[in-house]
Protein backbone atom coordinates (compact mmCIF):
# COMPACT_ATOMS: atom_id res chain seq x y z
CA UNK A 1 0.00 0.00 0.00
CA UNK A 2 1.62 3.44 -0.98
CA UNK A 3 -0.07 4.94 1.89
CA UNK A 4 1.50 6.49 5.06
CA UNK A 5 0.14 6.39 8.10
CA UNK A 6 -1.01 10.45 8.13
CA UNK A 7 -2.97 9.46 5.34
CA UNK A 8 -4.63 6.33 6.36
CA UNK A 9 -5.73 8.53 9.74
CA UNK A 10 -7.34 11.45 7.25
CA UNK A 11 -9.44 8.37 4.91
CA UNK A 12 -10.43 6.91 8.55
CA UNK A 13 -11.80 10.32 9.82
CA UNK A 14 -13.48 11.18 6.26
CA UNK A 15 -14.83 8.38 6.52
CA UNK A 16 -18.32 7.29 4.35
CA UNK A 17 -19.66 10.81 4.62
CA UNK A 18 -18.64 13.68 2.52
CA UNK A 19 -16.87 16.36 4.78
CA UNK A 20 -15.26 20.04 4.09
CA UNK A 21 -11.75 20.30 3.91
CA UNK A 22 -12.30 23.06 6.37
CA UNK A 23 -14.07 20.66 8.91
CA UNK A 24 -10.67 18.43 8.90
CA UNK A 25 -8.99 21.39 10.36
CA UNK A 26 -11.83 22.61 12.32
CA UNK A 27 -12.49 19.08 14.31
CA UNK A 28 -9.02 19.16 14.82
CA UNK A 29 -7.14 16.17 12.73
CA UNK A 30 -4.35 16.89 12.75
CA UNK A 31 -1.95 14.21 11.70
CA UNK A 32 1.42 15.61 12.58
CA UNK A 33 2.12 16.89 9.36
CA UNK A 34 0.42 19.01 6.44
CA UNK A 35 -2.57 18.23 6.06
CA UNK A 36 -3.20 19.54 2.45
CA UNK A 37 0.09 17.63 1.30
CA UNK A 38 -1.93 14.66 2.38
CA UNK A 39 -5.11 15.53 0.75
CA UNK A 40 -3.20 16.41 -2.20
CA UNK A 41 -1.38 13.18 -2.22
CA UNK A 42 -4.28 10.77 -1.57
CA UNK A 43 -5.90 12.61 -4.49
CA UNK A 44 -3.56 11.99 -6.68
CA UNK A 45 -3.25 8.39 -5.62
CA UNK A 46 -7.06 8.01 -6.21
CA UNK A 47 -8.19 7.57 -2.69
CA UNK A 48 -10.26 10.35 -2.15
CA UNK A 49 -12.05 12.99 -4.84
CA UNK A 50 -12.23 16.55 -4.06
CA UNK A 51 -15.41 18.79 -5.30
CA UNK A 52 -16.10 21.95 -5.27
CA UNK A 53 -19.92 23.59 -3.35
CA UNK A 54 -22.06 24.82 -6.18
CA UNK A 55 -23.38 27.19 -3.46
CA UNK A 56 -19.91 28.31 -2.50
CA UNK A 57 -16.98 27.51 -4.90
CA UNK A 58 -14.14 28.35 -2.35
CA UNK A 59 -15.50 25.34 -0.26
CA UNK A 60 -14.02 21.74 -1.25
CA UNK A 61 -16.18 18.30 -0.27
CA UNK A 62 -13.79 15.49 0.13
CA UNK A 63 -15.27 12.10 -0.09
CA UNK A 64 -13.67 8.89 -0.53
CA UNK A 65 -13.60 7.01 -4.01
CA UNK A 66 -13.85 2.77 -4.54
CA UNK A 67 -10.37 2.62 -3.42
CA UNK A 68 -10.54 5.07 -0.72
CA UNK A 69 -13.50 3.13 0.49
CA UNK A 70 -11.22 -0.62 0.51
CA UNK A 71 -8.98 0.78 2.66
CA UNK A 72 -11.32 2.41 5.58
CA UNK A 73 -12.87 -0.99 5.03
CA UNK A 74 -9.38 -2.81 5.50
CA UNK A 75 -9.04 -0.12 8.85
CA UNK A 76 -12.61 -1.14 10.09
CA UNK A 77 -11.61 -4.63 9.94
CA UNK A 78 -8.34 -4.25 11.66
CA UNK A 79 -9.98 -2.09 14.45
CA UNK A 80 -12.35 -4.68 15.22
CA UNK A 81 -9.72 -7.45 15.20
CA UNK A 82 -8.22 -5.18 17.92
CA UNK A 83 -11.18 -4.78 19.70
CA UNK A 84 -12.01 -7.97 19.95
CA UNK A 85 -8.03 -8.78 21.34
CA UNK A 86 -8.64 -6.30 23.90
CA UNK A 87 -12.32 -7.78 24.96
CA UNK A 88 -10.48 -11.35 25.64
CA UNK A 89 -8.20 -10.16 27.70
CA UNK A 90 -10.71 -8.43 29.47
CA UNK A 91 -10.13 -4.44 29.01
CA UNK A 92 -13.49 -2.76 28.72
CA UNK A 93 -14.02 0.61 27.11
CA UNK A 94 -13.72 1.85 30.77
CA UNK A 95 -10.36 0.61 31.03
CA UNK A 96 -9.48 2.33 27.32
CA UNK A 97 -10.85 5.41 28.29
CA UNK A 98 -8.52 5.48 31.42
CA UNK A 99 -5.63 4.54 29.68
CA UNK A 100 -6.38 6.74 26.70
CA UNK A 101 -6.78 9.90 29.10
CA UNK A 102 -2.84 8.19 30.77
CA UNK A 103 -1.47 8.82 26.97
CA UNK A 104 -2.92 11.91 26.81
CA UNK A 105 -1.41 12.94 29.57
CA UNK A 106 2.05 11.41 28.40
CA UNK A 107 1.67 13.01 25.02
CA UNK A 108 1.49 16.24 26.41
CA UNK A 109 4.20 16.01 29.04
CA UNK A 110 6.33 15.15 26.18
CA UNK A 111 5.58 17.64 23.65
CA UNK A 112 7.91 19.57 22.54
Amino acid sequence: MDLNPNQVLLIKNIGEESMFVNLVYVKGYKTGTNISYNIKSLHRKGYIDKTKCKEDERKVYLTLTKKGLNVLAMIDSVLLSHSNLLREVRIDDKNMNEINKILCKLQKTFEI
